[in-house]
């Protein structure tokens, strides 16, 4: 629980990323360090221990019994995750998803304290609401984040959502939400390497006998449709 305490607070408050407590901050944050694609954790041969499902993946499309799922790491905070949710989740959908060859699950990441509030926000909404707030703070990334006094920048959320400033800071101090989203970060970091986002593990449906298959970083469609390809062993519709 201490270990949790500290690294909330950190990703909260007191990060050098996001300083949001601070209502002097400089207005411009520094944008954040993606991902480094420099430390490659071995991924362990064997099942994924995590449910699939949870209320923490926000967002899961296919079939549970498509031969692959692609499971996605993505950050609110993330260029490249606004670019991969606005223009790759519709291509997948086309080449892949609604044939039921592939299943994507959308893990959202605790990059920094902006995309950890973002997380805690769409997660105190409705499950029926949440895939489209999730799609519109990733497609309006430009009109709420880059703004460093804090209730401003809740205030940004709430008008992007609909939902009133209360709301957003009532979310972002839910203490179980909180450590949830915190502990399945560390689980992903320390059992698979996930240490940025965007990345993705293409995951065969029998586990057992393929490890999962990382992706580091952003990749263009054309290069993950092709992974994903070979990962099904060459027979995936080209389009």
């Amino acid at each position: 629980m201490k270990k949790f305490m500290i690294i909330l607070i950190s990703f909260l408050g007191f990060s050098h990323h996001t300083g949001l407590w601070a209502k002097n901050a400089p207005t411009q944050p520094p944008m954040v360090q993606e991902n480094s694609s420099q430390k490659k954790a071995a991924l362990p041969k064997k099942a994924l221990p995590y449910p699939a499902d949870t209320e923490y993946t926000t967002m899961t499309y296919g079939n549970h019994s498509a031969p692959l799922t692609l499971r996605a790491f993505t950050a609110y905070s993330c260029a490249h995750c606004s670019t991969f949710h606005q223009e790759q989740i519709p291509q997948l959908m086309t080449d892949y998803i609604n044939n039921g060859k592939l299943r994507l699950i959308i893990e959202p990441y605790a990059m920094d304290g902006q995309s950890l509030r973002a997380i805690l926000v769409v997660l105190s909404l409705p499950p029926e609401k949440q895939t489209a707030a999730a799609h519109t703070l990733f497609k309006n990334q430009k009109e709420w984040l880059f703004e460093m006094d804090l209730v401003t920048f809740h205030q940004n959320i709430a008008d992007q959502l609909g939902i009133s400033l209360g709301q957003v800071e009532k979310a972002v101090l839910d203490d179980r939400h909180g450590k949830a989203v915190i502990e399945r970060r560390l689980y992903w970091e320390n059992q698979y390497g996930i240490d940025g986002a965007p990345i993705f593990m293409v995951e065969f449906t029998d586990q057992k006998q393929t490890a999962p298959q990382k992706i580091d970083g952003f990749q263009p469609y054309d290069a993950l449709k092709k992974t994903i390809d070979a990962c099904l062993g060459g027979k995936a519709t080209s389009h």
